[in-house]
């Protein structure tokens, strides 16, 4: 079973990326190995850089769900493939709410 369709993978790497990011920056900046865990603003930036940058992409049509128009040569009816984006059937147009709600989550379960 995929878990994704079309460039949906770019949601879970982008967010991976941006939750590491945050947590190598927030660890090397304070000087505490374990402060990424302890507090959860670190993780609450994270998500929210993450559903931006997605939110950027998907205003960029860099996950465009028009679709190409191919027309039947013995027909003549016109086709239309389109292609889904989605991460765990949602989306991605849906996954910058989701990060920034998970991120509001993190940042009252991550305090220490």
């Amino acid at each position: 079973m995929l878990i994704w369709t079309g460039r949906g993978w770019m949601v879970a790497v982008i967010a991976f990326a941006c939750f590491l990011s945050s947590e190598l920056i927030s660890e090397a900046v304070m000087r505490d190995h374990s402060y990424y865990q302890r507090y959860g603003w670190p993780k609450l930036i994270g998500a929210l850089v993450a559903a931006v940058v997605i939110w950027v992409l998907d205003r960029g049509k860099v996950f465009d769900q028009r679709g190409k128009v191919y027309i039947d040569k013995e027909t003549g009816q016109k086709v239309k493939l389109a292609v889904r984006h989605t991460l765990f059937f949602i989306p991605v147009r849906y996954w910058p709410l989701v990060l920034a709600v998970l991120g509001v989550l993190l940042l009252f379960v991550g305090k220490g």
